[in-house]
């Protein structure tokens, strides 16, 4: 999976608020990231990938 592709595909959509790429999602310091990220943005979802 090319998940640069598909960041820059997520952008294309209006509702998608934030669409970016982490290299260690399973580590304290990423899953932070996405606690901020749903907090800030008041996300009710979201879609990883790996």
């Amino acid at each position: 999976m090319d998940c640069a592709e598909l960041v820059k595909f997520a952008e294309e959509f209006e509702d998608i608020l934030i669409s970016k790429t982490h290299p260690f999602l399973c580590t304290e310091s990423g899953q932070n990231e996405i606690i901020n990220d749903i907090q800030e943005k008041n996300l009710n979802r979201i879609i990883a990938a790996a």
